[in-house]
Parts: structure tokens; C-alpha cells; sequence
């Protein structure tokens, strides 16, 4: 009977997993590496930079956020977008990544599409690093991307060189074109 009820409660907590809510994303089957969730976020690009990091309570945030490095979009609207979290589950290069996100029908998602998620989902960085392909800035001749890591003690804002391999935990937001 105990058997029974831990395999009742283990498939429970598998088919309770959502897209962006959840403290993990599904894995899946080997014969399907990608995985690609949605959800919605509400990104208010009327707030400026700092007001968008504040609103995200990190406990680190790299210097280099500045409203000069990182222009908030035009319009300055407050817009609902929908967000597509995908997960190689691989290594992959940025590159390959960036391919598999154009084929896909989507972009890279900005600095304040990744902020909203941060406010909105404050404990999926908690679990796996997320990254924003679509605000590059350039440092000393590095081009670097921004996203958000942490773990059970911090939630970190910061960014990383633009090329190289992202391990297979990472998670890459997309928005549609």
C-alpha cells in the first residue's frame, strides 16, 4: 500500500508541474532534448531600468545595468507578453541556441522582458540560470548577455560572455517575432 500511494503522490507532483510557476521545468525523453514552455508576463517599459531592477528585489546586481549600457525599448508602454522558455537539455553553444530559437518563429528576449519574468517568477533563478539573448552590450571588446542565476540564498542579475556553451540546465527566454 505504501508503494501505491508514493507512486500515486510522485505522478501527482510530476503532472502538477507549470511552465513558469514551477521551481522545476519537465524533463523530457532523450528522443525529444528540447522543450519549449510558455508564460505570460506583464513588462512595463514606462518604469526606467533601475525601478525594473528594483521591482525584482535581487539581493546582487552587476554595476554595469546602467539605463546608458541598457536602454530601456520604445514604446514605453506596459505590454503582456508571452514568453517561451526552452531548455536544450544539452550543452549547447549560443550559437546552436540562437538557430534553434529563429526556427522556432521567435527572437531573443530583452533585458526588461527578462526582468518581468524575474519579478513574476522570483524562484525558477533559484533552481537554473535563465538568459536573455536580446540586450547585448559590449565590454572591453566582449560582447556579453543578460540573465538571472542564484540559489537557495541569492538571486543575481548579471551577464555573460555572448559566445561560448550553456550547460543543460540553462533556460533561454524567446518572444515571438
Amino acid at each position: 500500500m505504501k508503494k501505491g500511494m508514493f507512486f500515486v503522490l510522485f505522478v501527482f507532483a510530476i503532472l502538477s508541474v507549470s511552465a513558469c510557476g514551477s521551481a522545476q521545468f519537465q524533463n523530457v525523453a532523450d528522443d525529444n532534448p528540447i522543450t519549449d514552455q510558455t508564460c505570460t508576463v506583464i513588462v512595463d517599459r514606462t518604469q526606467s531600468l533601475d525601478e525594473m531592477i528594483q521591482a525584482g528585489r535581487y539581493s546582487f546586481v552587476s554595476d554595469y545595468f546602467t539605463a546608458e549600457n541598457f536602454p530601456v525599448e520604445q514604446p514605453q508602454v506596459e505590454v503582456e507578453v508571452t514568453l517561451h522558455v526552452i531548455t536544450m537539455n544539452r550543452v549547447v553553444t549560443t550559437n546552436a541556441i540562437l538557430a534553434e530559437i529563429d526556427k522556432r518563429g521567435l527572437r531573443p528576449a530583452t533585458l526588461s522582458e527578462l526582468l518581468a519574468f524575474g519579478v513574476k517568477y522570483p524562484s525558477a533563478q533559484r533552481h537554473f540560470s535563465v538568459v536573455a539573448f536580446g540586450s547585448i552590450w559590449s565590454i572591453s571588446g566582449f560582447r556579453v548577455v543578460t540573465f538571472l542565476s542564484g540559489d537557495d540564498d541569492i538571486r543575481a542579475l548579471n551577464m555573460d560572455y555572448f559566445g561560448g556553451d550553456w550547460d543543460e540546465a540553462t533556460r533561454f527566454l524567446a518572444v515571438v517575432k
